[in-house]
């Protein structure tokens, strides 16, 4: 506050003092009057106004409920991705705070861990959840997940190419929010790979290819390719492996019976038969099996 002070004084002397002075009064002017002096004090008052925060434009739940708590789970997350997802939990509590989220990650028990949740009534609310696998498709054919089509504002379906959100349909109807994406990958092991003599040129470049470098690797070095199929999800990697057609256009008929259906699953069964890749690796449920056998050597 800015005050600026007039004062007007009287020498102390036998004179009488003079009347005191009529100013008019303004918003802005105090007026204090005694004999003899008067003090005229004239207040300039400066007004910060705050303006009201916007609401978080990531907060596009409506009414959330006072210390609600959410329980997450991720699948082989940690420890790479801890810090990415400590910062995206601070992130959302700070668009909706008093929230807490319990993260728990699970690794090699993680689909043991969940059914026993379900069964148990205590399932997480948000879980990380593998569409290549079949997850998705299998615990939302169940009436175990949430359909999001009516929940999520078209907005936020927006933020996703129209691809990933209908990337695993079931009955129409979109169970998941895309994270993350992955391809299929062939690791090569240069340590088995050099004893053949070939070079990353020889190596195969399509799927047709792939019986014949197992020989190889097999006759040169005594070693089985490790080669898992996508068990729980077989026909996602039939279409993209041997180019298999499973529904018939119209929608009413299912054609993985085809011959390029036979033909697709016939190669698998000729390097089984051939003892050129490891059976156990081939069929099994756990998707990091093949990634285990890598790293270690």
């Amino acid at each position: 506050m800015l005050v600026s002070i007039l004062v007007s004084g009287c020498a102390t002397t036998t004179t009488q003092a003079p009347a005191a002075t009529s100013i008019p009064p303004t918003p802005q002017t105090i007026i204090l009057t005694s004999a003899p002096q008067t003090i005229i004090e004239t207040v300039i008052s400066e007004v910060v106004v705050t303006a009201t925060p916007a609401p978080n434009p990531e907060a596009v739940i409506q009414g959330v409920e006072a210390n609600a708590e959410i329980g997450f789970w991720t699948f082989w997350q940690s420890p790479t991705f801890d810090q990415y997802i400590k910062d995206t939990i601070a992130r959302f509590n700070q668009a909706y705070p008093g929230v807490t989220v319990n993260w728990e990650d699970h690794q090699a028990t993680f689909q043991d861990d969940l059914k026993a949740s379900f069964a148990a009534g205590n399932a997480p609310d948000v879980i990380n959840l593998s569409v290549s696998e079949g997850w998705v498709s299998d615990y939302a054919s169940q009436g175990l997940l949430l359909p999001l089509d009516e929940q999520v504002p078209q907005s936020v379906k927006d933020l996703y190419f129209p691809g990933l959100w209908n990337e695993q349909l079931i009955d129409g109807v979109n169970y998941q929010f895309p994270w993350y994406q992955g391809i299929n990958v062939y690791l090569i092991n240069h340590q088995i790979f050099d004893q053949t003599g070939l070079t990353i040129d020889d190596f195969p470049k399509n799927w047709t290819e792939l019986p014949a470098l197992c020989a190889t690797i097999k006759e040169k070095t005594g070693t089985l390719c490790d080669i898992r199929l996508t068990v729980n999800d077989l026909i996602s990697q039939m279409v993209y492996e041997g180019n298999v057609k499973p529904i018939s256009d119209d929608g009413t008929s299912f054609t993985f019976d085809s011959a390029d259906a036979v033909a697709w699953l016939q190669q698998y069964v000729d390097m089984v038969m051939a003892g050129t890749v490891d059976k156990t690796v081939l069929v099994t449920d756990q998707d990091r099996v093949g990634l285990d056998l890598f790293t270690s050597g």
